[in-house]
């Protein structure tokens, strides 16, 4: 299907924000400054070389959770889809600012999985997944959100 009857990521994010009750993602209002890396939720590990991306979750901070990708990949341990592919391709894997990225903060434990596997699906989806990650199971909440973002125009613009 042609990407401009997509609706942006901002509206899709909101779109799963508002399926599942979460305050959304842009607003945080906090009296103590929290660093990007000192957070955890759904997390993003881009590849230097291909710049395709491993999607993951964390109820830790993002920085204790790169330093186990890169320890996986020293010790050339294959434990995660992202040290598979660094290994399996010799591909280049740069540090915690360089290459991760937060993609939704989660505090509640029980939505971090159903908002892990909609951001795979949905990077699977764009062809911007890793190949090594695989798809775990169907997702009928992507699958709803997918479908309810597309967009009819008549005008045929």
């Amino acid at each position: 299907m042609n990407e401009k009857y997509f609706k942006t990521k901002y509206e899709y994010t909101h779109r799963v924000e508002d399926y599942n009750n979460i305050a959304p993602s842009h607003k945080t209002h906090s009296t103590n400054p929290v660093t990007r890396t000192q957070k955890n939720g759904i997390y993003k590990i881009t590849c230097k070389t291909c710049h395709k991306a491993y999607v993951g979750q964390t109820s830790r901070n993002l920085k204790s959770r790169f330093r186990e990708h890169k320890r996986y990949i020293k010790n050339n341990d294959p434990r995660s889809a992202y040290s598979l592919h660094i290994l399996n391709c010799r591909h280049e894997y740069g540090d915690t600012d360089d290459t991760m990225t937060l993609l939704k903060q989660i505090n509640t434990p029980t939505h971090l999985l159903p908002y892990e596997q909609t951001y795979i699906h949905s990077f699977h989806h764009n062809n911007k997944l890793i190949p090594e990650q695989h798809l775990n199971e169907h997702n009928a909440m992507f699958d709803f959100l997918h479908s309810n973002t597309t967009c009819h125009n008549p005008h045929g613009a």
